[in-house]
């Protein structure tokens, strides 16, 4: 027994250094799946400490979650109304803030249309970290606000995501009652778009964002919008995204994924076919 001691002993000292190698490997893993998704989820611009300058009529609201405060801003429709109005919740792309929005939506405003922009948290002036459960939050939390308002009909809220914000108004569409979606440059589930670029890495993502489960059981119509030569979110995935919807509306664009400059007139389109004002 004695003679076996030494043996033992190495033998030990081998597993104890295969546990640690294993142990590091995967720290290294999930820091690894950890920068993926920094890079492809929520790269955010740095974040603001100006206060907004806030366009005609607009008002913002800071909103309670989980995870701190977040900002949102409403902007009323410009012309006057006889009664409640469409609401358009729009949730922008991964890059993005509020803050750089307040006058692209002058269009919809001068059609009759009021417009939701929610911040997500870590995002400009609102707190917390962005994550899907902590942006499911704020986006729930400013629809819970917005509907609320007099102007507001609660009943024709329409829900607008580009590239991320598609899935964040997916995950709305599952708690609250939306009229309708548009979906622009976004992907069927994020994992998806991930492995195309990162491989099988991509499959250990904690964010998943399935916008595919959310439009096979959205019973409303969807406009989806995608550029032909998207390198971030492949066509591919809006013609799934729109082979798996009950009553939807493709539209190939001849842009890629930051630059379909006709979307925002095809989306107005849209909205005056289906909720006339």
């Amino acid at each position: 027994m004695v003679e076996s001691l030494p043996q033992f002993i190495l033998l030990l000292i081998w597993k104890w250094r295969l546990v640690i190698l294993l142990i590091a490997a995967g720290i290294g893993l999930r820091l690894l799946v950890a920068t993926i998704e920094t890079m492809l989820l929520f790269p955010a611009p740095s974040p603001s400490r100006a206060s907004l300058e806030l366009p005609e009529g607009a008002r913002s609201q800071r909103l309670k979650t989980s995870v701190g405060s977040v900002d949102a801003v409403f902007l009323p429709p410009l012309v006057a109304s006889e009664g409640q109005v469409p609401l358009l919740i729009y949730c922008h792309g991964n890059g993005n803030l509020i803050d750089f929005l307040l006058k692209r939506f002058d269009p919809f405003r001068q059609a009759g249309y009021a417009v939701l922009l929610p911040e997500y948290p870590g995002y400009g002036r609102s707190e917390g970290a962005p994550s899907e459960q902590s942006i499911r939050q704020a986006v729930l939390a400013a629809y819970e606000w917005a509907v609320q308002q007099p102007e507001v009909d609660p009943n024709r809220v329409i829900g607008w995501g580009r590239s991320l914000g598609g899935g964040a108004v997916c995950l709305l569409s599952k708690e609250r009652k939306l009229a309708s979606l548009i979906l622009e440059s976004t992907f069927t589930r994020v994992t998806d778009a991930a492995q195309a670029r990162y491989g099988w890495a991509a499959r250990l993502m904690r964010n998943r964002f399935d916008n595919l489960s959310a439009v096979c059981e959205f019973d409303g119509a969807v406009l989806i919008l995608h550029g032909t030569h998207d390198r971030i979110v492949p066509v591919e995935q809006a013609i799934q995204l729109d082979r798996s919807c009950r009553a939807s509306e493709l539209v190939i664009l001849p842009c890629g994924h930051n630059d379909c400059d006709s979307a925002n007139q095809i989306a107005l389109e849209f909205l005056q076919r289906q909720f006339p004002v």
